[in-house]
């Protein structure tokens, strides 16, 4: 991701800022997400048809974990009944049997580590590329040294 810098001439607006609105989200996570099918999908599968829990053998079913972003398109009654009848009490996220702590460092070392690096990174304007590159490398050691971060 590269840092965006403001066209304004004023020396407060040329610094280089977060590269969202809310630097404690992650800008994107695309590359990190299955696939899905080409067509329309919807809560309850592709097509609108309801996926097959038996595809899931049942005598794995409940031996399984599902972790659940808890998006809020991803929220709805139909997913999260779903998700009870495939994994019963096996499933992590908002609204689900198992509380997961949003960016918690046991589920989600990625989400939590860019976190706190933005955080620290971000704490104050940055006026240079040089100066982001410094921030980073502090932040990465900084995080890499403090025990039981992760």
């Amino acid at each position: 991701m590269s840092a965006q810098v403001s066209s304004s001439s004023s020396d407060h607006d040329s610094k280089l800022r977060c590269p969202s609105q809310n630097c404690s989200r992650v800008a994107s996570k695309r590359d990190a997400r299955p696939r899905w099918p080409r067509g329309k999908v919807s809560a309850l599968g592709p097509e609108g048809s309801k996926p097959d829990s038996t595809e899931i053998r049942s005598s794995l079913r409940f031996s399984v974990w599902f972790q659940h972003d808890g998006a809020p398109p991803h929220y709805t009654n139909d997913v999260r009944k779903h998700l009870n009848v495939t994994f019963g009490q096996n499933w992590i996220g908002r609204g689900s049997p198992v509380h997961w702590p949003a960016r918690s460092p046991d589920l989600s070392s990625l989400d939590f580590c860019w976190g706190q690096m933005k955080t620290m990174v971000y704490e104050s304007p940055i006026d240079s590329v040089q100066d982001l590159v410094v921030r980073i490398s502090v932040a990465a050691g900084e995080m890499r040294d403090t025990p039981g971060i992760f």
